[in-house]
């Protein structure tokens, strides 16, 4: 997306954050959750990364992504308008 020539990220680690909130999680508990729905490989996700992810600091990457949506079904339009968002940055060198 851009927004005054500058391309821009939607940001859904705010988005995440909001709904973890909303459900009255701690970033430990929801870090546990997602951690225990991952592939064997991808164990380790952590309280402080999740932190890092809501601030933006960090991106969500697709494989994350799709643990985060199998646990909260209900963000399926944000996650996809993400993903356009994300693609689009990239095809404009961002």
């Amino acid at each position: 997306m851009t927004v005054n020539g500058e391309t821009k990220m939607l940001d859904f680690g705010e988005i995440l954050r909001n709904k973890r909130l909303q459900e009255g999680m701690t970033l430990k508990t929801l870090a546990y959750e997602l951690d225990k729905m991952r592939d064997k490989g991808d164990k380790g996700l952590t309280e402080s990364y999740l932190s890092l992810l809501e601030t933006g600091k960090r991106p969500i990457t697709f494989p994350l992504l799709r643990v985060i949506i199998r646990r909260f079904t209900d963000l399926w339009g944000e996650a996809i308008a993400y993903t356009v968002s994300y693609l689009a940055a990239k095809d404009e060198g961002g």
